[in-house]
């Protein structure tokens, strides 16, 4: 194929349906909905088949570089590429390419995060109270599929997008770290050591506790600064006088090399 085509997921997408002997295998991970975190294509937590009860509906075998899809209440957008092996319940998809000449294994990803796939489970879901989704109806949902060699392009961008991500994201803990450390060594060995404390959520993901001075405040960023909205208008007569100016779209001229902006344009 060198051409985009329209296609229909079930023409290039199967549902894996390995049985999970326990008596026949080694695997010790399993994972459930709660071990996929919405919009996170990664499995960062799981359980473990040899602690505590497994009910039977978890009979199904995944492998390496297989896809799991939520079928019940796909609005969570509950999604991940595995890297190990394990076992999921019924109610969780594992998807993987039917022909490998068509769709490669690491684009379906892609093709699944698309915002119009998204609908179309919505649209195709069944109940109310917890509704689902059944393969036969998502077979139907029909794309436009790239050829092979963009594929690959797709997907080198999009690894290096997660790459991004992924180092932006750790460099956010790193900081809530820095600065939580920061005030515990003010507090116990420096400026604040004696002083009234209290304790409050902070942190960018509002997950960690910190341990402040009693009469320190917490405050939007916005109580204390001003911002410049965007755009600057000036008559063509006065292009060219006046103070260098750089807004956002002239990043676009910064070279990698030294860091130089090149784009400008000035203002009276």
């Amino acid at each position: 194929m060198t051409k985009w085509q329209v296609t229909k997921f079930g023409d290039v997408v199967r549902k894996v349906k390995n049985k999970w002997v326990r008596e026949e295998s080694s695997i010790e991970r399993y994972v459930a909905g709660g071990h996929m975190d919405s919009g996170n294509l990664k499995i960062e937590r799981w359980g473990d088949v040899n602690q505590g009860y497994v009910g039977p509906a978890f009979n199904s075998l995944f492998s390496p570089g297989q896809v799991l899809f939520g079928s019940r209440r796909t609005y969570l957008k509950k999604m991940a590429v595995v890297d190990f092996e394990g076992v999921c319940s019924n109610t969780t998809f594992i998807l993987e390419s039917s022909n490998l000449e068509l769709l490669l294994q690491e684009y379906l990803p892609i093709l699944m995060l698309n915002e119009k796939f998204h609908k179309f489970t919505l649209l195709h879901s069944k109940g109310s109270v917890t509704p689902y989704i059944n393969f036969s109806d998502l077979a139907k949902y029909e794309f436009m599929l790239p050829p092979v060699s963009q594929q690959k392009i797709a997907i080198e961008l999009f690894e290096k997008f997660q790459n991004s991500l992924n180092l932006f994201s750790n460099s956010i803990y790193n900081m809530d770290d820095l600065f939580s450390g920061m005030i515990d060594h003010l507090i116990h060995n420096g400026t604040f050591r004696g002083q009234d404390l209290k304790e409050i959520t902070t942190g960018i993901f509002e997950s960690s506790k910190l341990t402040i001075p009693a009469h320190w405040e917490l405050v939007q960023l916005s109580e204390l600064v001003e911002s410049h909205k965007a755009g600057i208008f000036k008559p063509k007569k006065l292009f060219g006088a006046g103070h260098n100016i750089v807004g956002v779209a002239d990043l676009y001229g910064v070279r990698e090399i030294d860091g130089r902006i090149f784009n400008q344009v000035e203002l009276t």
